[in-house]
């Protein structure tokens, strides 16, 4: 058996993007930026899913970003440079660059054990909406046997919360809200019996 915790149904990309306007929300920021931050988040995956495998995707992410982030939008104490330079290294992680491209579906739609898949309603960093591609490429695999739960006030780290945002993760008392764990287990030994 498998249990999924808040696991991606969609591409890197789609994870991404959908973090950027989730996490932008839960900090209250205003509608025109976060469509602004998703504008310039989606022409940044374009260029790499053109020339991230090429030498020319650093030139032209710099100069994008050069071209579009105003003082204004870096964060506190840092210049554009520092900034570019930071968003620049995010591309060059090996792990950054695979978790882009990977596209989950295929391998979900080649499980075969019994699977549950758990999501926080208030993730901002895994949307429950991932839970229904999970079910749905399983069952296109074949599989029936998929058991998927949304826990409506949990965050990404499965604790009842009140925003979901990343920043109260720490102020939260609460490793993993038992319910969780009950339903983990609950489902499990039903597995192995």
């Amino acid at each position: 058996y498998i249990v999924l915790l808040a696991a991606p149904g969609v591409s890197g990309i789609q994870i991404m993007l959908k973090q950027t306007e989730s996490i932008a929300r839960s900090q209250g920021v205003d509608e025109a930026n976060v469509q602004e931050a998703l504008r310039i988040n989606r022409h940044i995956f374009e260029l790499f899913s053109q020339y991230g495998d090429d030498g020319s995707f650093e030139t032209r992410l710099k100069e994008y970003l050069n071209g579009v982030i105003s003082p204004a939008a870096l964060p506190e104490g840092m210049n554009k440079e520092e900034f570019i330079n930071m968003q620049l290294s995010q591309f060059r992680r090996p792990w950054m660059r695979y978790f882009l491209k990977y596209d989950p579906v295929n391998s979900l739609k080649s499980i075969k054990c019994p699977v549950l898949a758990l999501n926080g309603g208030k993730d901002v960093q895994v949307a429950p909406e991932n839970l229904a591609v999970i079910e749905e490429a399983i069952r296109l695999g074949g599989n029936d046997n998929i058991t998927v739960k949304e826990f409506p006030d949990m965050n990404h780290l499965f604790q009842t919360c009140k925003t979901g945002a990343m920043d109260e993760y720490a102020t939260i008392e609460q490793t993993i809200d038992p319910l969780v764990l009950e339903e983990i287990s609950g489902w499990v030994l039903k597995q192995t019996k």
